[in-house]
């Protein structure tokens, strides 16, 4: 009887082995499954300089074929592609960069010139510098009325 119980022990130990595998080799491809919805995110910087206003984003690995650039009242949307996986491996050991859409939309707080922008992609750091627009306000009396 004891040969039984052994048999029984040994195939349950089996079976956690094999989902303990199961699991390693799942949470090894999650990086090439790919999520729809989920978003490439790059840090960025915003500051303001000789009268412009300057941002940085990281993006390495993107090609300035990749994205776009669009421009409307007070946002400044960058989107586009980053494709890690352009070429297949015999062997692959590791792949933990991302790959897929990106998508990020920048409210800007200040007047900007957008049709004076600039922009510049060098190693992996996008600059983009708008000239900001100088506001002139002009005071105004307003009448009230009893």
């Amino acid at each position: 009887m004891a040969d039984k119980y052994d048999n029984l022990r040994l195939f349950r130990r089996f079976a956690e082995v094999r989902d303990e595998l199961e699991n390693l080799v799942n949470a090894f491809l999650a990086p090439l499954q790919v999520q729809s919805g989920k978003n490439i995110h790059f840090p960025m910087d915003i500051y303001v300089e000789n009268g412009s206003l300057i941002i940085e984003i990281e993006m390495p690995g993107v090609e300035r074929e990749s994205f776009t650039l669009e421009a409307a009242s007070s946002f400044l949307q960058i989107s586009g592609r980053k494709d890690t996986l352009k070429r297949k491996y015999q062997t692959c050991l590791s792949l933990e960069r991302e790959s897929g859409a990106f998508h990020k939309i920048v409210y800007l707080e200040k007047s900007v010139n957008f049709a004076k922008a600039q922009t510049v992609l060098d190693n992996g750091i996008l600059t983009i510098t708008i000239p900001l627009i100088e506001e002139r306000r002009k005071r105004k009396t307003i009448d009230i009325v009893w």
